[in-house]
């Protein structure tokens, strides 16, 4: 009888043992499952370069837009009556305006207008600081502005206005804008002698400035 029972206890043990070892070779398989399913999957790099522009096309493409700008200003200058040509020497334009030179140094939208030259002034010259000071007093109105550059070997000082701004085609009335947009440079040549000249007349002093507003729109 003890036999028996003995033999029982070994078989349910034996039993136990299958079905542990089961049990856990299925919880095994469960995780290694999870663990395929949760690992990245790592793709070879897709190197189709059809679609990209090569440097030759992207410098092709920043020539052309330059150029379609550089036309359109061209074409804008002819309209208001100057003839205008463009350097060899530094790829700048040059034209006159109502007999004035200007030379305008373009990037893309950006343009930069130089009132070239029309006064010099000797650093020896008593007037001087008066001149300065007229400058700083003109400078004070919304457009162009003067600038007095570094006096050369010979001691000579030049005076000159310029203007930075937007010129893009989408602008209404272009031609007219850019004609009074150059308007603006004489209005401040003239606001410039009207500084000196209160300078000079000592009976002139307390007199208002005659300086106005040079905001385009405005007028």
């Amino acid at each position: 009888m003890g036999y028996i029972i003995s033999y029982i206890t070994f078989l349910l043990c034996l039993v136990l043992l299958v079905l542990y070892v089961g049990d856990r070779i299925q919880q095994k398989k469960k995780t290694d499952e999870k663990t395929e399913t949760a690992a990245p999957t790592v793709s070879t790099p897709h190197n189709d370069t059809t679609d990209a522009p090569s440097s030759a096309e992207t410098l092709d493409n920043k020539k052309k837009e330059r150029l379609k700008y550089r036309d359109f200003l061209m074409e804008t200058i002819k309209k208001i009556g100057c003839q205008a040509f463009i350097s060899e020497h530094d790829n700048n334009i040059y034209l006159k305006y109502q007999g004035e030179a200007f030379c305008i140094v373009q990037d893309k939208s950006f343009i930069r207008i130089w009132d070239l030259p029309y006064f010099e002034v000797n650093v020896l010259d008593t007037n001087l600081p008066l001149i300065i000071e007229s400058i700083n007093s003109a400078n004070f109105g919304i457009g162009p502005t003067i600038v007095i550059s570094k006096p050369d070997k010979n001691g000579i000082r030049e005076i000159q206005s310029k203007m930075d701004m937007i010129f893009l085609p989408e602008l209404p009335n272009p031609d007219k804008y850019l004609a009074k947009i150059f308007d603006l440079f004489f209005d401040l040549k003239i606001s410039l002698q009207t500084e000196i000249a209160k300078w000079n007349n000592p009976e002139a002093q307390n007199q208002p400035s005659s300086l106005t507003s040079s905001f385009p729109y405005q007028n």
